[in-house]
């Protein structure tokens, strides 16, 4: 079976790490050809393939601000990630033909990389299943729309871009996503969360298009826990204290990751009892007056030392606003380190409530901080964490899922 996968990146980003690893995961099963085409490769994988021509080698940074272009009427923007995909900064079209893929499955192609038009150019007789990573495929543009609702009815006045109009950039996108959602047959989604498949479901573009949900995967054998001792002896850490770990990449200054709600938890725990451990972050401005020891370790480039990071720690922490399926937490499980984090998005789906870990009431301060106490008086959640990790999100049980699931494509 060809699988073709479709990502902007391979190793950059929570998407494309994601189906990097969906690629590794599929090629434990023999019964998959499986290759990736990327705009930008960072892994020596020799079956992921970059996109590179000399227009996208010299002018690919141009191309991607043009794709922006009509964001520029919207000085007053909130700064949040909006695409449009107007724009290809090359089309895949000959490498589908030279492939010839049984399904094409598209990930997160935003950044110029695939425009909506060149997604209803692809072949008709190739089915076409869409990971959503994000809500962006239902919106007029938005990746992440926290409590709006508009994806639902249709998208105008968007607050995102700050706009009062209703036929404005938002309003003609959803439009356009809606046109090429019903221009093409055998279409489906893949929701990488149950939060998300629901999401999809409810969506004014999406409501009619066949879904299911099937998560990320991840490798246990890699991603499986370091004696803690040893794990803190490597990274220079001498303490007697409950380790708290927090990170993602921009941790401090992304508002989506919560780092605002995490200082005021700060302030309701026993100083003397926990430190903090900080990934993903620069600069210590955002630490002034934090009221709790800590430690900072920046961007974490390399898998190994994230999985000697998480099995140094005690607890991870992840007051995240949204989250679909957060590749940092399924690591944190499949390493036998338990999560607090708030009841949101696909949390649930990964932190299970006093089992793996300890979900917060949303945005609950008091809660989150319990939850940490919690957590720290129990013995037993890290080895449930570890077994949920290798029965619902290893290689060799999803493998065989995506198998299953897409056979049933090819054959509608």
């Amino acid at each position: 079976m060809k699988i073709l996968i479709l990502s902007t990146y391979d190793l950059k980003g929570g998407a494309g790490k994601a189906a990097f690893r969906l690629l590794k995961c599929l090629k434990t099963n023999p019964e998959f050809d499986a290759k990736m085409f990327v705009y930008e490769k960072s892994s020596s994988d020799e079956n992921v393939f970059q996109i590179q021509t000399f227009w996208t080698k010299y002018f690919g940074k141009l191309i991607q601000a043009f794709d922006n272009l009509f964001l520029i009427f919207f000085p007053n923007r909130n700064g949040a990630i909006f695409s449009t995909a107007w724009i290809s900064l090359a089309s895949v079209n000959r490498y589908i033909k030279e492939f010839g893929p049984d399904v094409i499955n598209i990930h997160w192609v935003n950044n110029g990389f695939i425009s909506l038009n060149q997604i209803s150019q692809f072949p008709k007789n190739i089915p076409i299943v869409f990971s959503l990573h994000d809500r962006w495929l239902m919106t007029g543009g938005c990746h992440v729309s926290y409590d709006c609702d508009k994806y639902k009815v249709g998208c105008e006045k968007c607050v995102q871009i700050s706009s009062k109009y209703k036929l404005d950039l938002s309003a003609i996108n959803f439009n356009r996503k809606k046109a090429l959602i019903n221009g093409r047959a055998n279409f489906n989604i893949i929701g990488v969360s149950k939060w998300m498949k629901d999401s999809a479901e409810k969506s004014e573009i999406l409501n009619k298009i066949p879904s299911v949900n099937l998560p990320n995967p991840i490798d246990t054998n890699f991603y499986s826990p370091l004696n803690k001792e040893y794990a803190r002896s490597v990274l220079g850490i001498s303490t007697e204290k409950t380790i708290l770990l927090f990170g993602a990449f921009n941790a401090t200054t992304d508002f989506q990751k919560g780092f605002h709600y995490l200082k005021n938890v700060i302030d309701l725990l026993d100083q003397k009892k926990y430190l903090l451990v900080i990934f993903g972050n620069n600069g210590t401005s955002h630490f002034e007056n934090l009221g709790l020891e800590f430690l900072q370790f920046g961007h974490i480039h390399d898998e190994m030392t994230m999985r000697i990071l998480l099995s140094a720690a005690d607890i991870f922490l992840l007051p995240s606003l949204q989250e679909n399926l957060s590749n940092s937490v399924m690591e944190s499980l499949s390493c036998g380190l338990p999560i607090v984090a708030f009841d949101v998005g696909g949390n649930s789906d990964l932190v299970k409530h006093k089992v793996t870990g300890y979900l917060a009431k949303p945005f609950d301060i008091l809660d989150f901080s319990n939850g940490i106490d919690y957590i720290s008086n129990e013995d037993n959640l890290g080895s449930n964490a570890r077994a949920h990790a290798q029965a619902n999100f290893d290689y060799n049980i999803l493998s065989k899922s995506y198998f299953d699931y897409f056979k049933t494509i090819i054959l509608k």
